[in-house]
């Protein structure tokens, strides 16, 4: 007699199984579950400037006797590698960076 009330267990459990699979394998349920993932991958989301992180411009000050290694007047180079470090690590790296802005600083020593 034990073996009817496990017999009777088992098929109620397999009854509640079978049961709760036919109700979550409805065509309106599937339906539902597709739609959801739609809106899911089709949801736009809008950037806003919170979400920009703004780049601080890059400067360089120099003293008044590292100016004519910045003037173009006076066959100053230091432009021209500056301009293609920056190419070169765009290329390298796919990020272009800031322009570079060099000023002259009378309180600075002059030689740097």
């Amino acid at each position: 007699m034990p073996n009817f009330v496990f017999l009777f267990f088992t098929a109620a459990l397999a009854g509640l199984g079978w049961y709760i699979l036919k109700r979550h394998s409805s065509p309106q349920v599937q339906q539902q579950k597709e739609l959801e993932q739609v809106e899911k991958q089709n949801r736009v989301v809008e950037a806003s400037w919170e979400d920009v992180q703004l780049e601080d411009p890059l400067s360089m000050e120099v003293g008044y006797r590292l100016i004519p290694m910045v003037d173009n007047r006076q066959n100053g180079e230091l432009l021209g590698r500056i301009s293609g470090i920056r190419k070169k690590f765009a290329q390298e790296m796919g990020y272009l960076p800031p322009v570079v802005h060099i000023r002259d600083n009378m309180e600075v020593k002059p030689s740097s």
